[in-house]
């Protein structure tokens, strides 16, 4: 008895089906892929929550900040003198906690955490096989206004409502200028050289840490209105 084989039709409407099924599983895979790292990135902030809480418990509850301040108003010994802008980063502060986990300060969906934006800060990280990368950005209002307004070193007490102040986020430049606005890729009001400060997103959300600790997936759309930037207001506006 004679076997048939497939007919041209046959195995172009078999190969379509093929087709057919990738198109519909790919964007399924690629978001899955996506939330797999966005995972691994808010574990790296939990583990930041972590390193910051201890900074906190040695420091007397006062948070990382960038300024130099007179030693009157300081408490972490090694920034530079007063009335320079040349401070040192929040990674810097905080990385003696972090038991050579460097790795923690790199998101995996950043593609280039090597372009990752200092801003003013002459005192880098010595990262040790990390040297001078990072994917995180860090409230501005902490580590500088806060400070200049209460005339003193900013601390977990001062906080209004911490489980609405945003104090670390993905993001391509250390400070995140004032507002969480410049995650946010449809804000309007940007102008140049402060474009939006990331490069990256986990399907268009991104890894927030919170001043009570805790670490959520946010959208990034309209975060001006849904994060607080400043934690010494209940409202940015």
């Amino acid at each position: 008895m004679s076997r048939r084989g497939f007919t041209l039709i046959e195995l172009l409407v078999v190969v379509s089906i093929i087709a057919l099924l990738i198109a519909i599983l790919l964007p399924s895979l690629t978001k899955a892929r996506e939330l797999g790292r966005a995972t691994v990135c808010g574990s790296n902030l939990h583990q930041t929550a972590i390193c910051l809480q201890m900074y906190l418990n040695d420091y007397k509850n006062a948070y990382p900040y960038g300024a130099p301040l007179p030693a009157s108003r300081a408490i972490w010994p090694d920034n530079p003198p007063a009335n320079t802008w040349d401070g040192v980063p929040p990674q810097e502060q905080f990385q003696i906690y972090t038991d050579g986990n460097t790795r923690m300060f790199i998101c995996p969906s950043d593609q280039s955490p090597d372009n990752y934006n200092w801003w003013a800060f002459t005192v880098h990280p010595s990262f040790v096989g990390e040297t001078n990368r990072s994917s995180y950005m860090y409230c501005e209002h902490s580590m500088f206004g806060a400070a200049d307004r209460l005339d003193r070193i900013f601390t977990a007490e001062d906080i209004i409502d911490p489980s609405t102040w945003g104090w670390a986020a993905d993001g391509r430049m250390c400070p995140n200028g004032w507002s969480w606005r410049l995650v946010d890729p449809d804000e309007q009001t940007l102008t140049s050289p402060n474009q939006v400060r990331i490069d990256w997103s986990h399907n268009d959300n991104v890894n927030m840490l919170y001043g009570d600790m805790h670490v959520q997936l946010t959208p990034q759309r309209d975060i001006r209105y849904t994060v607080r930037c400043d934690p010494l207001k209940r409202s940015d506006f």
